[in-house]
């Protein structure tokens, strides 16, 4: 009997130990296949742009595209998912597992929704993953080739004889220059009637035509329009004159608007939770490509000066951004609608 028990808690222990064996060899295969962990990437990176083509966030990525792709060792797919002023391509990225696989460039009209919209589906701060900025520019004040207005004085007579309101461009409500040309109408005090669409190129193709008054337009979108003389730029609008105008004064010059200044951004991120290995992983593919002299010759000529940063930069930036949107909202009255 104590000879049976005895043979029997030996197979016990060996079965036991058999498993917890076996355990311990799958525990390596496991790990290996989990989605945030090992060699990455291993497959082809997602990067979702809010925007439609043709517009600054569009052409600011594709310039940077194969230098990444070459810097990861796998290709940078870019996919635009147009609309609510990037929010759709946002929340597709908020939703994503939090592997590496899925990033997004979010510009400034991010922090203009979370300024303007009480109920985002998602918050803007906690549920992304803040990897490293971009880029950023200051927008070209612009209006058709066929517009009388020959300079920016000109666009704010035509302004103040105009009572129902000229209207203007922008690639979305909610943005940077939904904030900027509010921001300037109330300096001048007068009113502007707002024109959205979905992305930079549409809002630049509007103006070629003709069918608003004026843009503040990222150079990106509306430059190959200068140089086919259906766009005349009057005025940049960030601090310095632009080295792309040099002939152009800032709108603060123009109209001794002391102060003045409004520009875009484009900051990369990934759903929260991202690894910091993989964090790192990306921005230093990203600073790689902002670092090569060619790559900031292309973004220079677009308007763009590249402005890569921590994570934890970013996400300070972002919160002043939001802060700041905040406050103008407040004191201009803006809808973003």
């Amino acid at each position: 009997m104590v000879q049976t028990f005895a043979l029997g808690a030996i197979g016990t222990i060996r079965r036991a130990a058999c498993l917890l064996l076996g355990l311990i060899c799958l525990a390596p295969i496991a790990s290996a296949q989990s989605p945030t962990s090992g060699a990455y990437p291993t497959r082809p990176v997602r990067l979702l742009l809010g925007f439609a083509p043709g517009g600054a966030t569009d052409v600011v990525a594709r310039i940077l595209q194969q230098s990444i792709s070459e810097h990861l060792g796998q290709q940078l797919v870019i996919e635009n998912r147009p609309g609510a002023s990037g929010m759709i391509a946002t929340q597709e990225l908020v939703r994503s597992a939090p592997d590496g696989y899925t990033l997004a460039i979010i510009v400034s009209a991010h922090a203009g929704m979370a300024a303007l919209q009480r109920n985002l589906p998602f918050d803007p701060i906690r549920d992304i993953a803040p990897v490293t900025l971009v880029i950023h520019m200051p927008a070209l004040v612009a209006v058709p080739a066929k517009s009388p207005v020959q300079n920016l004085q000109d666009l704010v007579a035509l302004a103040r004889a105009t009572p129902a309101g000229l209207t203007y461009s922008t690639s979305g409500p909610g943005g940077w220059q939904e904030f900027g040309v509010t921001d300037f109408g109330q300096r001048l005090g007068v009113n502007f009637v707002h024109v959205p669409y979905r992305g930079g190129g549409p809002a630049s193709q509007a103006l070629a035509t003709g069918d608003v008054a004026f843009s503040f337009a990222t150079f990106a979108s509306v430059m190959p329009m200068v140089q086919a003389g259906t766009v005349r730029g009057l005025a940049v609008s960030g601090a310095a004159r632009s080295a792309e105008f040099p002939n152009l004064p800032t709108v603060a010059e123009a109209l001794s608007m002391p102060g003045y200044r409004t520009l875009d951004w484009h900051a990369l991120a990934g759903p929260a939770g991202l690894p910091a290995d993989r964090r790192a992983r990306i921005a230093a593919a990203f600073h790689h490509a902002l670092a090569k002299p060619e790559l900031q010759q292309r973004l220079q000529a677009a308007g763009a000066t590249p402005a890569p940063s921590t994570p934890d930069e970013m996400e300070a930036f972002i919160r002043a951004e939001i802060e700041h949107y905040t406050t103008l909202a407040r004191t201009t009255g803006i809808k973003g609608e």
